[in-house]
Parts: C-alpha cells; structure tokens; sequence
C-alpha cells in the first residue's frame, strides 16, 4: 500500500481547544482541586479526599472512603462504557496518589515492603506499567468528547517544580499533556491563587497551544484561562487581519 503523501501544508488550529489534556501541578493548598472543579461540568476522581470544598461531581461521594485502585479501574471502566455521559471533564486527582497505590499493589503482589526489593528494578517496571496503562484507559475518554485534567503535586529541584513520578511516568504524563499549568499562591496579605502557562513562574509549564503559552499571573481558574485566551485570540486576529493573512 502507497501511503498518502501530503501536498498541502497545514493550516494551524488556533480555535479554542474543546477537547485537551490538561495537567495541574504544584506545592500542597496552592488551589489545583480547586482550579479542576472550575472545568466545564467535571467528574472529579478524588484520590487525596480533598475535594469536599469544591463544587463538582465527585467520587467516590463519600469523602471518608479510602480509595483503592480497583476502584479507580472500576470507575475509568464505567466510563468508558457507559453513554450520555453528564460530564465534560474528568480530574484525577492526584496522579501521584495513583503511582502509590500501584507501588502498593507490586509490593503486595511480590510479598514485599518495599519496591525496590524486588530483584533487578522488575517492581519499577511493573509498577511504571500499570500506572501507564491506567492513564492511557483515561485518556481513550478524549474519543467520547471529553476533556481530562491530571492533577499532581510537585517537587523543587534548584527553584524549577516538577511532577511528583518516577522519569518514565513523568515523560509519558508530559508527552500526553496538551497544556501543563502550574498552580501557585502570589501575595502576602491578599494572596491571590494564580496559573502560569508559560514557564516564567519556576513551574515545567507550557502548552501545545501558541495562545495559551503566554499565560501568566492569571486567576487559577478555568473561566479566566478562557478570558485571557479570548483577549490574545482577538488581538491575533487583529494583527493578522492588519497583514491581510487568512483567519485561522
């Protein structure tokens, strides 16, 4: 078979990106729960049992369970299946909470105490498989619509924040992130919960998007990305149509 070679070059998407994977990271209480409830009727998987001051579809409802990760499969599997979802995002919240869970069920699985007990690093690869395995079942959610925020707390490395994972999971979390955000407090007597898409913050943040990588400072939530994302867009369109380019 003679593969379709392409004669046109592409045209970027500049639009608003519906349908993303998002991925919210940084110190404890820096408001990611919160910036996650704010997403478009979200379905919040809730691994840290820190979403009762949010307001957003939750689970499990109760927030004294003590979520295991059969749980978690169970409830990706009923997504996946299920039609005429209420829900236009799905959070999982934390993605390291679930790397543990995983570590906790190799260790079991192989009778030890620790993972890295067992022989010649297999526990980490087991352990980095299912963990993978895991995410690429949530984001499959992405074919029925739906966009999936990743929340994660973060490590501090000579002033730069990253995932809380091991390297292998960490590069498959960034490789899937459309947009990385990192989540922070600015102040000291009015604190002010705040988002930076653009990396200027101490944060491995960015996105895919051109519009969006220039977003700092902005209120931790979804409709002020929104806003700041209408303002460039405008401003592109302005300036393009100044040059007499085409309207993407």
């Amino acid at each position: 078979m003679i593969s379709q070679l392409p004669k046109e070059m592409n045209k970027p998407n500049l639009n608003w990106p519906a349908t993303s994977a998002w991925l919210l990271m940084g110190l404890p209480k820096t408001g990611k729960s919160r910036m996650a409830s704010t997403f478009p009727s979200a379905l919040l998987i809730d691994l840290e049992k820190g979403a009762d001051f949010v307001e957003c579809y939750k689970y499990p409802r109760d927030s004294s369970t003590n979520v295991t990760l059969s749980m978690v499969e169970e409830i990706i599997d009923d997504l996946i299946v299920t039609t005429n979802l209420p829900y236009k995002t799905i959070v999982l919240d934390t993605i390291d909470k679930l790397a543990q869970l995983v570590d906790a069920e190799t260790c079991n699985k192989n009778h030890v105490d620790a993972i890295g007990s067992i022989p010649h690093g297999k526990g980490y690869s087991e352990s980095s498989t299912r963990f993978i395995n895991i995410l690429e079942k949530l984001m499959s959610l992405r074919a029925k619509g739906l966009s999936i925020v990743l929340v994660s707390h973060t490590r501090n490395d000579d002033g730069v924040h990253s995932v809380l994972l091991t390297k292998s999971s960490a590069t498959y979390i960034g490789g899937q992130s459309d947009h990385v955000c990192f989540v922070y407090k600015k102040g000291e007597r009015k604190v002010r919960y705040c988002v930076d898409m653009s990396g200027l913050r101490g944060g491995i943040a960015g996105s895919r998007h051109p519009l969006l990588s220039g977003i700092v400072d902005c209120e931790n939530t979804y409709q002020a990305i929104r806003e700041q994302f209408a303002k460039a867009k405008a401003d592109y369109d302005k300036k393009l149509g100044k040059i007499g380019g085409a309207n993407w």
